[in-house]
């Protein structure tokens, strides 16, 4: 099959130019339009922060020998083989996960031992508390605080809370000189 040498002359000269083109315009862009980035000659690396590792496969169960001893589909059920980096940077940090704890090595449990974290106090929080309110009553922090207490609830705290919407919008009219309305402020929810 002989074919036109000019026709196969033209076709060549047609796609050197039309790939200086986009090599010549390829260097063109600015802010509003870049041609190397829409032809994707420019990448973004991924985001180092979404990067997640596979989980590696394995069988369910107690290895199922065949296709019956597998557990059925569950649609729309998160695969259990889907990342979940919240949860192992949780186990990571604590070992403590939503689902359950997991077992603390041997190290970790030699060091909680030798710290004696199996006779801790439950309620040491409240203990601890206990004792800087008792070391704080009488201080000039506490004494400081009960009179701003007493300056803004006013001598009686249980009256200091009740406030007549309809007295304090007369009052704050009457301070930013505004008229009084006719039918006065507006009662007071029950």
């Amino acid at each position: 099959m002989a074919t036109n040498p000019r026709l196969r002359a033209g076709a060549l000269l047609g796609a050197g130019l039309a790939t200086a083109l986009l090599l010549g315009l390829s260097g063109c862009g600015g802010q509003q339009f870049n041609l190397r980035k829409e032809l994707g000659l420019v990448g973004a690396g991924p985001d180092e922060f979404t990067v997640v590792k596979r989980k590696p496969l394995a069988l369910p169960g107690d290895q199922p020998q065949t296709v019956d001893d597998l557990p059925p589909p569950r649609p729309g059920a998160p695969s259990p083989l889907d990342p979940t980096p919240e949860q192992d940077a949780q186990r990571a940090l604590t070992g403590d996960v939503a689902s359950g704890t997991s077992e603390a090595s041997a190290t970790e449990q030699s060091l909680l031992s030798q710290a004696g974290a199996e006779n801790a106090d439950d309620s040491i929080r409240t203990t601890l508390e206990t004792e800087r309110d008792n070391e704080l009553e009488g201080t000039m922090v506490d004494q400081v605080m009960n009179e701003v207490v007493t300056a803004i609830k006013g001598s009686d705290p249980s009256q200091a809370d009740a406030l007549d919407p309809a007295a304090e919008a007369k009052r704050l009219a009457e301070e930013q000189g505004r008229p009084v309305p006719a039918g006065g402020a507006p009662a007071a929810p029950e």
